[in-house]
Order: structure tokens, then C-alpha cells, then sequence
């Protein structure tokens, strides 16, 4: 079957507009694939809203913080950081975050009441004391999870998570994460205790039990999810015994049902 010749009028329309949209005209603006970029800036309006926010959740708490300016960097910031010194009424805080993080406001407040409502009651129970210290080992950072490029963006690029490897007593005392969580006395009885108490206030709390990389420090973030995400509560240590146990015989039967075949 013989193919119908273009006339020559519309094999020249044709090659026109082919080549105005490689090349579109002086002043023109070339067509934009995909999504249009993030914005530069932080619209006003976000940043006057947030101010509010994070003035309505911390001043009324003895939280020592310092609202700093709109970070923006392509898709990662937010309108309203803070860094977070500690926690504590008078001139120095009582419980003191070194160095001191920059943290969104909704985070700041969710620690204020994890310190408070857990690690200073905890901290009493085990270790007869009370903690005066964190060490913050990772806060804002514009890079995706456990900087590989090829997974989502991590929390902390948007100042809503915060990594912390140890603790410091009343006494002086420091407890890391690394040397103590499987020490098996009073010390791992109170970061275990903490960070089971985390899971209720933090959108993801992760530690030593959730894998390789969390091994020398806790990390909570306030993503927003169905159920707060926990790396070792008991039903999820149970859900993991059971799911070992199910994989063999799932293996198995995949392997006759592939025989059969």
C-alpha cells in the first residue's frame, strides 16, 4: 500500500511548528515541562501566620528559643524556624540542647513535652536524678533520607526533626546512646523507658532497634501520620517475630507453587 504524499503547504506548517517549539522566539518564554518550580521566597502571609502559631505554642511554656528568619532552599525550610536552647525558667535553661537546633515550632513544643512529661520523671525513676543536658547530633538539613538521593526527602529538611545521641545528668553524668542502650542496667532501663514514650508524642521515633543507622541516637520527627511510627514498642517487636517466623514457610510455598507451574 502506497503511503499519501504531505502536500508541500502542510509539510512546511508542520516543520514550522516543530521548529518553533525547539526554538521559541525572541521574548518568548519556552513551554515548562513538568511541575513549575517551588517559589524563591516564603509568601508573607505564611510567615505572618506561622509567627502566630509558634508565638501561641511556646510563649506560654518555659522554652527557651530565638525565631529566626524564613529558610528557603528549593523544596526543603520553613516560614518559621527557631533554635531551640533548652528548657527551663531565668537567664540559662534548665535543660540545655547543645549545640542548639534549629527545629520547627510544632517540634520544639513536642519536646518541651516529652523532657517534661517523661525524660525528667524517668530520669528520676532510674537514675535518682534529674537530666540537665542533650546533645543534638542533627536538626535542619535540606537532603533527602540517610542522604541517598534516590529515597524521599527527609523530615529534617524541614526543620521537623531532631536526632539526639545522649544525655546529661544533674550529677554530670553523661549517658550516650551508643554505650549504654544495651548495657542492660539502670541507664538502658531509662532510654528504652524515654523512647517508648516518644512513640506517643512524636510522629517517628526511631533508635538503636530500628536499624544500623539509628544505633547511636534517637530520632523524632512530627511527620503526620495514621499512627505514629515506633521502632520497638511490643506489638511491633511481636509483628517482627512473627513476620521471621511467616518467611521460610511463605518462602516455601512460593517455591511449590512455582514447581507446579
Amino acid at each position: 500500500m502506497r503511503r499519501r504524499k504531505l502536500p508541500l503547504s502542510l509539510k512546511s506548517f508542520v516543520l514550522a511548528l516543530a521548529v518553533s517549539n525547539l526554538f521559541p522566539a525572541a521574548g518568548q518564554a519556552a513551554e515548562v515541562m513538568g511541575p513549575p518550580p517551588p517559589p524563591e521566597r516564603w509568601p508573607g502571609k505564611a510567615v505572618e501566620a506561622g509567627r502566630a502559631d509558634c508565638l501561641k505554642r511556646l510563649s506560654g511554656l518555659p522554652v527557651r528559643f530565638e525565631i529566626l528568619g524564613p529558610i528557603k532552599e528549593g523544596v526543603c525550610g520553613t516560614p518559621v524556624p527557631v533554635r531551640l536552647k533548652g528548657f527551663g525558667k531565668g537567664a540559662s535553661p534548665t535543660v540545655a540542647i547543645e549545640p542548639a537546633p534549629v527545629v520547627s515550632c510544632r517540634l520544639a513544643e513536642a519536646l518541651y513535652r516529652w523532657t517534661v512529661d517523661v525524660v525528667q520523671p524517668e530520669a528520676k525513676k532510674h537514675l535518682q536524678t534529674g537530666i540537665a543536658g542533650m546533645t543534638n547530633v542533627a536538626s535542619y538539613d535540606c537532603r533527602s533520607r540517610y542522604n541517598n538521593p534516590s529515597l524521599r526527602i527527609s523530615e529534617h529538611a524541614f526543620a521537623n526533626a531532631l536526632d539526639i545521641a545522649g544525655f546529661v545528668t544533674e550529677k554530670g553524668e553523661r549517658i550516650a546512646i551508643l554505650d549504654r542502650w544495651a548495657g542492660g542496667d539502670e541507664r538502658a532501663a531509662f532510654l528504652h523507658a524515654i523512647h517508648a514514650g516518644a512513640c506517643k508524642l512524636f510522629g517517628t521515633a526511631l533508635g538503636p532497634e530500628a536499624n544500623d543507622a539509628h544505633k547511636n541516637h534517637f530520632h523524632f520527627d512530627m511527620k503526620e501520620r495514621r499512627q505514629p511510627l515506633c521502632d520497638f514498642s511490643p506489638e511491633q517487636i511481636e509483628a517482627k517475630k512473627d513476620a521471621r517466623k511467616k518467611a521460610p514457610a511463605s518462602g516455601q510455598a512460593a517455591a511449590v507453587e512455582s514447581g507446579r507451574k
